[in-house]
Formats: C-alpha cells, sequence, structure tokens
C-alpha cells in the first residue's frame, strides 16, 4: 500500500526546493509539504482552509514567461512514493497543474490576484486520492507501481494559467507557449526552454531510467512528436533527441493514454497492450492495468 507521506528527507529534497525557488515560485515548500503530511499521515481529508494559495506575485514570472494578464494560475509540486534505491526510476509526467473557477471558488481565492499550489493528481490530499472515485484510477496506478519502484510525479509545464490574446480570445498556457514560439521564428524555441528548465533540472535530480507521459499532448511537448493513439494504441518507447537532453537518451520514454480519457481510448489502449478484453461497466482500477503493461518495460 503506498506510503502515506512525501518523504522530505529524499535525498534531493534540498535540491528541489532551491529549484522550485528559483524557477517556479517563491515558496517554503518544506513548510508545505510538512503540512500536508500532517493530514496524509492522520488519513484527514485536507480542510478547506487548508488549501495553499498566495500572492500571484510570488511566482518567477520571467522565467516562466507568464503574461501580465493571466488568471486562474495553478502551481503542483512534485511528489514522490516508493524507495529512492529501487532498481526502477519512474518519473510520470502530465502536462499541467489546470485549474478552474470552481477551484478557486472552493479556496476562496482571486482568480486575477492569487495562485493555487497542489500536487499532481493532487496526492497530497487524502480525500482526493482515496475518496473520490474518479481519481481511484491516479492511485490504483501509483500505488502498484511506488509496492515495487520508486515514482515520481510532475508535470511538462510547472504553471498553469489562462490568458487572452490581442483578439481577447481565451488561450490555455500551454498553448501560449507554443504560439509564443511560432511568433517568434528568429528566437525559436526560447520560450519552450525556458519553461522546460525546470524540468529538465528535475530529471537531472530523478535520474530515471522510465519517463511515462499520459495523454498524447504530455508526449508531444516533451518530446516534439506527434502520436495519435487511435492510430498508434501499441507503446512505441522513444528516446530523447533534444539538444537540452542529448545526454539522457538512455531514458525510455512510454507514451501512455490519459487515465482520465473515455472508456473507448482506454479500452484500445488496455486491449493493445495487455491483451485483455475490457467491457464497459465493469469496475475496474485502470491504475492497476497500466502497471501491468509498465512491468513488461521494468528491468
Amino acid at each position: 500500500m503506498l506510503k502515506i507521506k512525501i518523504d522530505t528527507s529524499i535525498p534531493f529534497f534540498e535540491q528541489l526546493a532551491n529549484l522550485v525557488n528559483e524557477q517556479i515560485i517563491d515558496l517554503k515548500i518544506r513548510d508545505v509539504y510538512e503540512r500536508w503530511n500532517t493530514f496524509l499521515a492522520a488519513g484527514e481529508p485536507l480542510p478547506l482552509e487548508e488549501i495553499v494559495k498566495r500572492d500571484k506575485k510570488i511566482l518567477r514570472h520571467k522565467k516562466q514567461c507568464i503574461p501580465s494578464n493571466a488568471y486562474l494560475l495553478g502551481v503542483d509540486l512534485p511528489s514522490w512514493f516508493g524507495d529512492f534505491k529501487s532498481k526502477n526510476r519512474i518519473m510520470v509526467i502530465g502536462i499541467d497543474p489546470m485549474r478552474g473557477n470552481e477551484d478557486f471558488k472552493l479556496a476562496r481565492a482571486d482568480k486575477m490576484q492569487h495562485v493555487i499550489i497542489g500536487t499532481p493528481y493532487a496526492m497530497h490530499d487524502y480525500k482526493n486520492r482515496d475518496l473520490v472515485k474518479r481519481n481511484k484510477h491516479y492511485f490504483g496506478f501509483i500505488d502498484a507501481i511506488s509496492s515495487e519502484n520508486f515514482v515520481y510525479l510532475t508535470d511538462i509545464y510547472k504553471t498553469f494559467f489562462y490568458t487572452k490574446d490581442s483578439k481577447d480570445v481565451k488561450k490555455r498556457s500551454y498553448k501560449y507557449y507554443n504560439d509564443a514560439d511560432k511568433e517568434n521564428v528568429e528566437e525559436k524555441n526560447s520560450v519552450r526552454n525556458s519553461v522546460l528548465n525546470a524540468l529538465y533540472q528535475e530529471i537531472d535530480l530523478v535520474k530515471p531510467n522510465i519517463i511515462i507521459t499520459l495523454g498524447g499532448i504530455s508526449f508531444s511537448q516533451l518530446t516534439n512528436k506527434s502520436l495519435t493513439f487511435k492510430q498508434n494504441p501499441k507503446i512505441e518507447k522513444v528516446h530523447f533527441t533534444v539538444d537540452n537532453l542529448a545526454d539522457k537518451k538512455e531514458i525510455d520514454i512510454l507514451p501512455f493514454v490519459h487515465l482520465a480519457a473515455h472508456f473507448p481510448s482506454m479500452k484500445l489502449f488496455i486491449e493493445s497492450n495487455l491483451n485483455k478484453e475490457l467491457k464497459k461497466g465493469e469496475n475496474e482500477n485502470y491504475g492497476k492495468l497500466y502497471y501491468e503493461i509498465l512491468k513488461k518495460y521494468l528491468k
């Protein structure tokens, strides 16, 4: 069973704390983790008043290329589970720490002035990990991985936001980043390199032998390669080719269908990679099936 706390005695913690402070947000992250751990260890849901919100001024706006009119901002601090000395160190990477109006209402936060801080898939909150039915697949996957391996959860992009372009059209952060590079052809990839620098450093700290991307967008943003699961449901591992990660070509990158995908996509992916027939309505934990797929690639 997944160790309930996020272990702040992990060897790279101080380096990670410095990375977060320098690249993402000016925050005493040890204090934040320890506060979350108080409730996790007790098996208690995180009270609404314990939702971490801060003034957005403490974000590293320049390094994260955050526009001045950004709103509904979110940052997810990474989380990790299992034995760091395990033979396999696995990074599970999503796209970004998505937030919505409802999140800000619950936190009694100002969507224009605050940033809400959490973890990928809300693994810092017992309520979301164990009591919210739609999250059971995430928990099942991470629980299964960490029982025999070390697993580290993070995102491609460290700050989520919405903004509006010159035509007043709403734009999600990763789309804003992509368009910013396209509009500045002479400085190609300057925005991408800036906002992905934190992720590159995380990879240096964790030293994974496998990276799992959840969803086609995460895969394409990480690798600069396109992927359509309907055409290629069977996993084909790839490796880094970008200049920043030229020394990490030994890491296997495995594209997985997102655990929040619609059933037909999950069915096609699992059946193609596990030779197991799925029927809609079965009370199956897809996360555990995902681990069965992953085990084929472990050392």
